[in-house]
């Protein structure tokens, strides 16, 4: 009977290097070229995208191949922008238009941008895709879907109150806002409002593939493992939340206090490998930060002022323990080290989606082809491009004569 190792490992990588999201190198400033806020920002089509803007006609999407030349783009806004996502094929920003009604704008490349009618009369602070639907959430509870980003409909929200993120972890849409309100939804369309055990405004939530995890203002943290039932966690500060992203089955959390009527002097990070326990990272920087992300080896956060601030990876050797990648949902090389000292008669690795269906293996031999990586080109076995989101890596040793055993584990997402 044939022996089968598995590991289930999380990696994540640019260019075929292996990183730590916490082997940072410092922090140091970049030039956005804009005194406006920025809101958040994104890795999208082999780029950084930047949102923000002021009250009056500002509205601000920089984009940067990367994280240290920034272009200003018009997309047409007149007011703010507050959010975008990528698709794979398109992106989607949402905001504020000056007549105080929901902004949404559409582009396949990030520079030619088509305005979309928004069924909506206050700003949009949000905006999440499923792979099937998109989902845009504002101010006053407002919910708009759509399955291309050209028609919206409104939804009934069980709330009335700003909605400041949304997202979707693989089998529901989780929003949460003001008065720390947390909504939920299977497809979009049918809404509930979950019990919360805080009242301070959230601003962000992300799934890390086994818990949600919520920030929000005076150091609010929830973490939750099923979207129903929220436990409050113990961040270490007061200062408000406002980004929060995973990488490597890693967290960090953004935020900074404003001072007075002016930008404040004060800003946070924090770091986590569970959601449990917090620390802080000196960023070098005194202004307030909003967002956050990660294309596998640079860090970007933006905030008041037009701050943008940046953190390289240093590589580290391939740990197993882990159980997760984030992808992007676009055609690139994804490689794999292979363990070292293994000694197989082959190994096989099979990339999985959160329901845990096969997307994509292949199997080798590594010490008759003395191979040390394996590579993915992000389609799966049809040739399509995978979806963006997390999925699961798993290697699979086999040789003759024993017996089956696993380490680490896969991650389902939370089911109602």
């Amino acid at each position: 009977m044939p022996q089968l190792k598995q590991m289930v490992l999380t990696v994540l990588f640019l260019a075929g290097a292996f990183t730590s999201p916490f082997a940072q190198s410092a922090w140091t400033g970049q030039n956005s070229g804009t005194p406006n806020e920025l809101y958040s920002v994104i890795w999208g089509k082999n780029e950084f995208m930047a949102v923000g803007g002021s009250y009056g006609n500002n509205p601000k999407l920089l984009t940067s191949p990367d994280g240290s030349v920034w272009t200003e783009r018009n997309t047409g806004g007149t007011d703010q922008l507050y959010h975008a996502v990528w698709t794979g094929t398109q992106y989607v920003v949402v905001g504020l238009a000056s007549s105080n009604t929901g902004f949404i704008a559409t582009s396949p490349d990030g520079v030619t941008w088509t305005s979309r009618t928004a069924p909506a009369n206050i700003g949009l602070r949000a905006v999440a895709w499923s792979g099937t639907q998109f989902v845009a959430t504002g101010n006053g509870g407002y919910i708009l879907t759509s399955p291309d980003a050209v028609t919206w409909t409104k939804r009934t929200s069980p709330v009335g109150n700003a909605l400041m993120w949304v997202i979707w972890t693989g089998n529901r849409f989780v929003s949460v806002g003001l008065n720390g309100y947390i909504v939920t939804s299977p497809d979009g369309v049918t809404w509930t409002k979950q019990t919360s055990p805080t009242t301070n405004r959230l601003n962000c939530v992300v799934w890390t593939g086994t818990q949600l995890v919520a920030v929000g203002y005076s150091g609010t943290i929830l973490s939750s493992t099923d979207a129903e039932n929220w436990v409050v966690r113990t961040s270490g500060t007061t200062t408000n939340l406002s980004g929060l992203m995973l990488a490597n089955n890693k967290l960090l959390a953004v935020g900074g206090d404003d001072a007075g009527n002016g930008h404040g002097t004060l800003n946070v990070i924090l770091k986590s490998t569970d959601g449990i326990n917090w620390s802080g990272i000196s960023s070098g920087s005194s202004k307030p930060l909003h967002g956050i992300t990660w294309n596998g080896s640079l860090f970007v956060t933006v905030g008041v002022e037009g701050a943008i601030i940046v953190s390289s990876d240093d590589p580290i050797a391939l740990k197993p323990g882990a159980s997760t990648i984030r992808v992007s949902g676009r055609e690139k090389p994804y490689t794999f080290q292979i363990p070292a000292g293994t000694h197989a008669e082959s190994m096989t690795l099979s990339i999985l989606d959160a329901g845990g269906k096969t997307v994509w293996a292949r199997t080798v031999r590594p010490a008759q082809d003395k191979l040390t990586e394996i590579s993915w080109n992000g389609r799966s076995t049809n040739g399509r491009i995978a979806s963006p989101g997390l999925y699961i890596v798993r290697f699979s040793e086999s040789n003759s004569g024993a017996v089956t055993q696993e380490i680490g584990k896969t991650v389902k997402s939370p089911s109602k």
